[in-house]
Protein backbone atom coordinates (compact mmCIF):
# COMPACT_ATOMS: atom_id res chain seq x y z
CA UNK A 1 0.00 0.00 0.00
CA UNK A 2 0.80 3.36 -1.22
CA UNK A 3 2.06 5.66 1.34
CA UNK A 4 0.15 9.16 2.25
CA UNK A 5 0.63 11.89 -0.55
CA UNK A 6 3.17 14.53 0.29
CA UNK A 7 1.64 17.70 1.12
CA UNK A 8 3.29 21.15 0.42
CA UNK A 9 4.55 22.43 3.56
CA UNK A 10 5.12 26.15 2.03
CA UNK A 11 0.84 26.71 2.86
CA UNK A 12 1.27 25.90 6.48
CA UNK A 13 1.44 29.33 8.53
CA UNK A 14 3.06 28.76 11.79
CA UNK A 15 3.51 31.21 14.70
CA UNK A 16 6.35 31.01 18.00
CA UNK A 17 4.77 30.99 21.61
CA UNK A 18 4.76 34.26 23.56
CA UNK A 19 6.43 34.80 26.34
CA UNK A 20 2.92 35.94 27.86
CA UNK A 21 1.91 32.87 30.54
CA UNK A 22 -1.33 32.33 28.67
CA UNK A 23 -0.28 33.02 25.12
CA UNK A 24 1.07 28.90 25.11
CA UNK A 25 -0.91 26.13 25.50
CA UNK A 26 -3.47 25.36 27.93
CA UNK A 27 -1.53 23.55 29.98
CA UNK A 28 0.90 26.02 30.24
CA UNK A 29 -0.87 29.39 31.45
CA UNK A 30 -0.11 28.58 35.01
CA UNK A 31 -1.04 32.07 35.83
CA UNK A 32 -4.17 31.39 37.19
CA UNK A 33 -3.45 28.18 38.78
CA UNK A 34 -1.52 29.35 41.54
CA UNK A 35 2.06 29.85 41.79
CA UNK A 36 4.72 27.12 40.92
CA UNK A 37 1.63 24.40 41.41
CA UNK A 38 0.85 22.49 39.25
CA UNK A 39 -2.56 20.43 39.15
CA UNK A 40 -2.54 16.39 38.85
CA UNK A 41 -5.78 15.28 37.70
CA UNK A 42 -6.73 11.92 38.44
CA UNK A 43 -9.54 10.13 36.54
CA UNK A 44 -11.49 6.83 36.99
CA UNK A 45 -12.82 7.08 33.46
CA UNK A 46 -12.12 4.57 31.51
CA UNK A 47 -12.00 6.15 28.07
CA UNK A 48 -9.16 8.61 29.65
CA UNK A 49 -6.86 5.83 30.12
CA UNK A 50 -4.33 4.70 27.45
CA UNK A 51 -4.67 1.79 26.20
CA UNK A 52 -3.93 -0.30 22.85
CA UNK A 53 -4.68 1.77 19.73
CA UNK A 54 -7.33 -1.08 18.52
CA UNK A 55 -9.63 0.32 21.81
CA UNK A 56 -9.77 4.01 20.77
CA UNK A 57 -12.12 6.21 19.27
CA UNK A 58 -9.24 7.66 16.55
CA UNK A 59 -11.63 8.43 13.74
CA UNK A 60 -11.58 12.44 14.12
CA UNK A 61 -7.57 12.39 15.02
CA UNK A 62 -5.19 14.12 12.51
CA UNK A 63 -1.66 12.30 12.37
CA UNK A 64 1.27 13.89 10.53
CA UNK A 65 4.60 11.50 9.37
CA UNK A 66 7.94 13.78 8.85
CA UNK A 67 10.18 11.25 7.06
CA UNK A 68 13.74 11.94 6.11
CA UNK A 69 15.14 11.00 2.37
CA UNK A 70 18.37 9.01 3.11
CA UNK A 71 17.58 5.37 3.23
CA UNK A 72 15.06 6.35 1.32
CA UNK A 73 13.80 2.77 0.24
CA UNK A 74 14.56 1.48 4.03
CA UNK A 75 12.39 4.48 5.62
CA UNK A 76 10.10 4.52 2.63
CA UNK A 77 8.99 0.40 4.40
CA UNK A 78 8.80 2.10 7.78
CA UNK A 79 6.56 4.90 6.27
CA UNK A 80 4.00 2.45 4.39
CA UNK A 81 4.15 0.24 7.65
CA UNK A 82 3.00 3.74 10.01
CA UNK A 83 0.64 4.34 7.46
CA UNK A 84 -1.07 1.23 6.86
CA UNK A 85 -1.24 0.51 11.24
CA UNK A 86 -3.10 3.75 10.84
CA UNK A 87 -5.26 3.80 8.60
CA UNK A 88 -6.21 -0.14 9.73
CA UNK A 89 -7.02 1.70 12.98
CA UNK A 90 -9.47 3.93 11.73
CA UNK A 91 -7.43 7.06 10.85
CA UNK A 92 -9.33 8.54 8.10
CA UNK A 93 -7.32 9.10 5.03
CA UNK A 94 -7.68 12.94 4.42
CA UNK A 95 -6.73 13.47 8.58
CA UNK A 96 -3.11 11.37 7.23
CA UNK A 97 0.07 13.07 5.95
CA UNK A 98 2.97 12.71 4.97
CA UNK A 99 6.27 15.50 5.07
CA UNK A 100 9.65 14.83 3.66
CA UNK A 101 13.07 16.72 4.42
CA UNK A 102 16.27 16.35 3.40
CA UNK A 103 17.76 14.01 6.73
CA UNK A 104 17.08 13.18 10.10
CA UNK A 105 18.67 16.07 11.75
CA UNK A 106 15.83 18.11 10.34
CA UNK A 107 12.81 16.25 11.90
CA UNK A 108 12.71 18.49 14.63
CA UNK A 109 12.75 21.73 13.18
CA UNK A 110 9.52 19.92 10.79
CA UNK A 111 8.11 18.84 13.93
CA UNK A 112 8.15 22.25 15.52
CA UNK A 113 6.82 24.12 12.50
CA UNK A 114 3.20 21.47 12.63
CA UNK A 115 2.77 21.25 16.13
CA UNK A 116 2.96 25.41 16.37
CA UNK A 117 0.87 25.83 13.30
CA UNK A 118 -1.28 29.08 14.24
CA UNK A 119 -4.08 27.37 11.83
CA UNK A 120 -5.55 24.70 13.86
CA UNK A 121 -7.18 22.70 10.75
CA UNK A 122 -3.61 22.23 9.79
CA UNK A 123 -2.68 21.49 13.61
CA UNK A 124 -2.08 17.41 14.06
CA UNK A 125 -3.06 15.41 17.27
CA UNK A 126 0.31 13.93 16.85
CA UNK A 127 3.22 13.91 15.06
CA UNK A 128 5.59 10.65 14.15
CA UNK A 129 9.27 11.44 13.34
CA UNK A 130 10.84 8.58 11.07
CA UNK A 131 14.31 8.61 10.47
CA UNK A 132 17.84 6.81 10.83
CA UNK A 133 20.99 7.76 11.91
CA UNK A 134 23.86 5.45 10.70
CA UNK A 135 27.20 5.26 12.88
CA UNK A 136 30.16 6.32 11.00
CA UNK A 137 33.73 6.92 11.04
CA UNK A 138 33.26 11.01 12.20
CA UNK A 139 31.58 11.68 15.61
CA UNK A 140 28.80 13.12 13.63
CA UNK A 141 26.16 9.71 14.29
CA UNK A 142 26.45 10.34 18.00
CA UNK A 143 26.40 14.16 17.75
CA UNK A 144 23.22 14.02 15.78
CA UNK A 145 21.50 11.62 17.64
CA UNK A 146 21.34 13.48 20.49
CA UNK A 147 20.91 16.56 19.00
CA UNK A 148 17.67 14.95 17.08
CA UNK A 149 16.48 13.09 20.25
CA UNK A 150 16.58 16.13 22.14
CA UNK A 151 14.84 18.20 19.81
CA UNK A 152 11.66 15.85 19.98
CA UNK A 153 11.49 15.07 23.87
CA UNK A 154 12.11 19.35 23.83
CA UNK A 155 8.91 19.46 21.70
CA UNK A 156 7.29 17.11 23.86
CA UNK A 157 7.72 19.00 27.02
CA UNK A 158 7.11 22.02 25.77
CA UNK A 159 3.81 21.92 22.85
CA UNK A 160 0.66 20.22 23.19
CA UNK A 161 1.41 17.88 20.95
CA UNK A 162 2.76 14.34 20.95
CA UNK A 163 5.71 13.45 18.80
CA UNK A 164 7.20 10.45 18.14
CA UNK A 165 10.70 8.92 18.04
CA UNK A 166 10.55 7.02 15.46
CA UNK A 167 14.74 7.56 14.33
CA UNK A 168 16.47 4.50 14.24
CA UNK A 169 20.56 4.55 15.33
CA UNK A 170 21.63 1.98 13.53
CA UNK A 171 25.64 0.32 13.10
CA UNK A 172 25.79 -0.64 9.84
CA UNK A 173 23.59 0.24 6.29
CA UNK A 174 22.54 -3.40 6.40
CA UNK A 175 21.38 -3.16 9.87
CA UNK A 176 18.72 -0.43 8.17
CA UNK A 177 17.39 -3.06 5.95
CA UNK A 178 17.05 -5.27 8.86
CA UNK A 179 15.29 -3.23 11.42
CA UNK A 180 13.13 -1.82 8.51
CA UNK A 181 11.46 -4.89 8.37
CA UNK A 182 11.58 -6.46 11.73
CA UNK A 183 9.15 -7.38 14.10
CA UNK A 184 9.91 -6.74 17.24
CA UNK A 185 8.18 -7.25 20.68
CA UNK A 186 5.06 -4.38 21.72
CA UNK A 187 3.40 -3.58 24.34
CA UNK A 188 2.60 -5.51 26.68
CA UNK A 189 0.46 -8.57 24.75
CA UNK A 190 3.77 -9.12 23.41
CA UNK A 191 2.20 -8.83 19.65
CA UNK A 192 5.09 -8.44 17.19
CA UNK A 193 5.23 -5.58 15.04
CA UNK A 194 7.56 -3.33 12.77
CA UNK A 195 8.76 -0.47 14.23
CA UNK A 196 6.93 1.70 11.81
CA UNK A 197 3.55 -0.37 13.58
CA UNK A 198 5.19 0.02 16.76
CA UNK A 199 5.22 4.04 16.31
CA UNK A 200 1.70 4.35 15.23
CA UNK A 201 0.23 3.13 17.93
CA UNK A 202 2.24 5.09 20.18
CA UNK A 203 0.57 8.06 18.11
CA UNK A 204 -2.52 7.44 18.46
CA UNK A 205 -2.55 6.63 22.10
CA UNK A 206 -0.38 9.30 23.21
CA UNK A 207 -2.75 11.66 21.03
CA UNK A 208 -6.12 10.00 22.93
CA UNK A 209 -4.11 11.11 26.53
CA UNK A 210 -3.94 14.27 25.19
CA UNK A 211 -7.64 14.80 24.11
CA UNK A 212 -8.27 13.53 27.86
CA UNK A 213 -5.82 15.86 29.67
CA UNK A 214 -7.48 18.77 27.62
CA UNK A 215 -10.59 18.50 28.62
CA UNK A 216 -9.78 17.46 32.20
CA UNK A 217 -8.42 20.34 32.25
CA UNK A 218 -10.68 22.88 30.87
CA UNK A 219 -13.26 21.31 33.45
CA UNK A 220 -11.23 22.28 36.28
CA UNK A 221 -9.11 25.50 35.19
CA UNK A 222 -10.83 28.50 36.14
CA UNK A 223 -9.03 30.96 34.17
CA UNK A 224 -10.96 33.26 31.63
CA UNK A 225 -9.62 31.36 28.76
CA UNK A 226 -11.45 28.35 30.08
CA UNK A 227 -14.68 29.71 31.67
CA UNK A 228 -17.64 32.23 31.41
CA UNK A 229 -19.29 33.21 34.36
CA UNK A 230 -22.47 34.40 33.09
CA UNK A 231 -26.17 34.43 34.36
CA UNK A 232 -26.93 30.91 34.47
CA UNK A 233 -29.49 29.35 36.66
CA UNK A 234 -27.64 29.26 40.15
CA UNK A 235 -24.39 30.91 39.56
CA UNK A 236 -23.81 27.82 36.66
CA UNK A 237 -20.35 28.50 35.11
CA UNK A 238 -20.04 26.86 31.99
CA UNK A 239 -16.72 25.37 31.31
CA UNK A 240 -14.82 25.82 27.89
CA UNK A 241 -11.90 25.03 25.94
CA UNK A 242 -10.16 27.09 23.52
CA UNK A 243 -7.11 25.84 21.81
CA UNK A 244 -4.67 28.70 21.11
CA UNK A 245 -1.74 29.70 19.82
Amino acid sequence: MAPPTVKDTTTLKHTVKGDRPESASHGYHSGHHGEGKTEVLHSRDEHSRVTESNKLDVKDLRVTIIASRWYEKEIRLLVEACSEELLSKGVAANNLHLFEVSGAFELPYAAARMVHCKDTSHRPDAVICIGCIVKDATLMCGTMSKAVANGIMKLNVTSDVPVIYGVLCCESESQVHTCSIERVNSGNSGEKRTYGASWAQSALEMAHLKRCASAKKAEHCHCSRCTMRGGGPGGMRTSVFILLW
